[in-house]
């Protein structure tokens, strides 16, 4: 069995082929592809909220002139206003699905990467003969 001092095991992990492996730079992609979906989920829902906010403001103004004089209000208008709202609402919330499922996949990659660090943990372990707490 081979045994590694500290010194000797921090020297073979500065070397290049064991910073650019296959589990770090997935590793670091995947997060920032986790936080970057986050994020557009999040600009879509603020989204939502100010379409939203601007509705219950129009919704406001038309109750108001409903009340002053009822033959001034354009029901197309309104209508069509209420519509192109919905569709804009309609494509947040799509859009804010289909960032979601991209991070449940961010998340199964995760998932993998930790089992592979894992195994490679356990490897390690025993290649130093060091006990390891599961």
């Amino acid at each position: 069995m081979i045994k590694l001092d500290q010194e000797e095991l921090d020297e073979l992990l500065k070397q290049d082929h064991v910073k650019k492996n296959n589990v770090i730079k997935p590793l670091a992609k995947t997060t920032a592809e986790s936080e970057a979906s986050t994020n557009k989920v999040t600009g879509y829902l603020k989204n939502v909220l100010t379409v939203i906010s601007r509705q219950k403001s129009f919704l406001a103004d038309i109750i108001d002139k409903y009340n002053e004089k009822p033959e001034t209000i354009n029901v197309t208008e309104v209508l069509n206003f209420l519509k192109n709202d919905l569709e804009a609402i309609e494509k947040q919330v799509l859009n804010a699905k289909d960032a979601l499922k991209s991070r449940d996949i961010g998340r199964q990659k995760l998932i993998k990467m930790r089992d592979t660090l894992a195994t490679l943990h356990e490897y390690i372990s025993k290649l130093l003969n060091v006990e390891t707490e599961d």
